[in-house]
């Protein structure tokens, strides 16, 4: 509004750059509305951003309770978990790769042991959590480098703005150093036919 208001003081004034300065004045406005509807947009993203972030830690919290609370295992459970640990080792039923063909048979058959299911956890927990993040941080960057050119443009109009006045003013200087030296020859002129 500011802005504005001072290019209808420009516009009334008697300069002769006065239409060039309203116009550049009219544009800086218009830019100001937009960097201040994009700076609103972008703390709402921002929000929103925080609150999925907020939201998906809620989840994995309570998703890394569940691996870490008791979960009542039968003994056959414990002895079936203690046998597949030791198969494990040797290679039997896991490689770096994931699990072998007879491992993939017993997990179909007594289904997945708890490391099994703890790593399972632990890693659909930090996948999720990490998906999150980075969908957060690209959005918050692309929303900032459209900022950030919009902030440029304004610099630039600044500058722009500041050229046209700085000419203004050495125009206005010469006019009234022009006036005032052809009255002070016709005062001297007139003082001299006295």
């Amino acid at each position: 509004m500011a802005v504005w208001d001072l290019g209808e003081s420009v516009r009334s004034a008697n300069m002769t750059s006065a239409p060039l300065i309203v116009r550049s004045l009219d544009d800086l406005s218009e830019s100001l509305k937009t960097l201040g509807l994009e700076l609103t947009r972008f703390f709402a993203d921002v929000d929103s951003d925080v609150d999925s972030i907020l939201l998906v830690m809620d989840w994995a919290r309570r998703e890394l309770q569940g691996v870490t609370s008791a979960q009542g295992t039968s003994f056959s459970g414990i002895v079936f978990d203690h046998l597949h640990g030791i198969f494990n080792r040797g290679g039997l039923l896991e490689t770096s790769k994931g699990p072998t063909a007879l491992g993939r048979i017993l997990t179909d058959i007594f289904g997945s042991t708890s490391p099994q299911r703890t790593r399972s956890t632990l890693t659909r927990t930090f996948h999720e959590f990490i998906n999150v993040l980075e969908d957060s941080i690209n959005s918050e960057l692309t929303h900032s480098a459209a900022l950030f050119v919009l902030f440029e443009s304004i610099d630039r109009q600044f500058l722009n703005l500041q050229r046209t006045v700085v000419r203004e003013t050495d125009t206005q200087e010469r006019l009234e150093n022009d006036l005032l030296s052809s009255l002070w020859t016709k005062l001297w002129v007139r003082m001299r036919q006295c």
